[in-house]
């Protein structure tokens, strides 16, 4: 059985709620909401258990963190702020709340510095798998905060 993975989860209900929100079917606001906020969420506690792909049950074990190289415990919990930014200020701009452009913009700054931290990773770094999927991850949060942030 694959691993569901909770990006394209919700994903696919945020776009399910712009679609009722663009056709005015009452709930897309809602649904919107409840789903960016649970995936901010996600992200900004719990991005590093998440991204570094650690088992539950050794989350609170001392050798779980050991293999984990020191660039990889500061960048995954920036990496999850940023996202958290980035989805935000998605948020916020959809809703049309004060703040979006602040939010957007920390973000996209933020997430282009690591975006070329990543792409030199990835060429020079033996673990090359975290790295692209990290890669993969940070540009499409930055496409999508790009595109929000120039929206009208």
């Amino acid at each position: 059985m694959k691993k569901i993975i909770p990006e394209l989860l919700f994903g696919g209900l945020a776009l399910f709620g712009l679609s009722l929100i663009y056709r005015d079917i009452p709930g897309g606001a809602e649904i919107v909401t409840l789903v960016m906020v649970l995936l901010s969420t996600f992200y900004f506690p719990f991005g590093f258990i998440y991204l570094n792909e650690i088992p539950l049950g050794q989350i609170f074990l001392r050798n779980t963190y050991r293999e984990i190289s020191w660039p990889r415990r500061i960048g995954v919990p920036l990496s999850g702020m940023i996202f958290w930014s980035l989805t935000f200020g998605t948020l916020f701009k959809i809703r049309m709340l004060p703040g979006a452009g602040e939010l957007l913009s920390v973000g996209i700054v933020f997430g282009s510095i690591i975006l070329l931290v990543l792409i030199q990773r990835v060429i020079k770094s033996s673990n090359k798998s975290f790295y692209r999927r990290m890669l993969i991850r940070v540009s499409i949060f930055l496409l999508i905060g790009i595109s929000a942030y120039f929206s009208n």
